[in-house]
């Protein structure tokens, strides 16, 4: 059979089924009460969590180079708790966004960098601790705030490329 014969000119019924599963996917229960639901779970356990933790990192904690690491993770996870709301809004309304395309573009940049940036910060923190109880000695060296700070800076940069990349 020719293959021609089955799919129109322009489209084929890979995409066709595709586009269709996406869109029961999009208005499916699990997009429109169940996702925000668990974001608005996450907000209210995380906002006041993180704030506190910043509070207790920033001025009850002795600064070291992994306190410096665990700053700057809280301070993605707020960031990243601060749109929340906008996505909650969102998949509450039937993931439909009634806010314009600037905003959307915004908020999204902000909710994937910020995932990514927690991320990074989380893998270096895994390396310090890696460093510290693996290499104590090299440790010494290797781990000190400066190196800390260059490390916080780069994810920033890495946040702020994604940032410029979504917008």
């Amino acid at each position: 059979m020719d293959k021609k014969l089955l799919v129109p000119t322009g489209a084929s019924l890979h995409n066709c089924s595709n586009d269709q599963k996406d869109a029961n996917q999009i208005t499916s229960n699990a997009m429109t009460v169940l996702l925000p639901i668990l974001y608005l779970v996450a907000l209210v356990v995380g906002l006041p969590s993180n704030l506190v933790a910043l509070w207790v990192l920033l001025f009850c904690t002795k600064k070291q180079p992994s306190t410096i690491l665990l700053i700057n993770l809280t301070t993605c996870d707020l960031l990243l708790l601060l749109v929340l709301p906008f996505r909650i809004t969102y998949h509450f309304r039937g993931n439909d966004w009634t806010l314009g395309e600037p905003l959307c573009r915004l908020v999204m940049a902000l909710f994937y960098g910020n995932m990514y940036g927690s991320m990074l910060c989380l893998a270096l923190i895994a390396f310090d601790c890696y460093l510290a109880l693996v290499h104590p000695i090299r440790a010494l060296t290797l781990r000190s705030y400066r190196l800390s700070v260059y490390m916080s800076v780069a994810v920033w940069a890495v946040v702020l490329a994604a940032h410029q990349t979504q917008t």
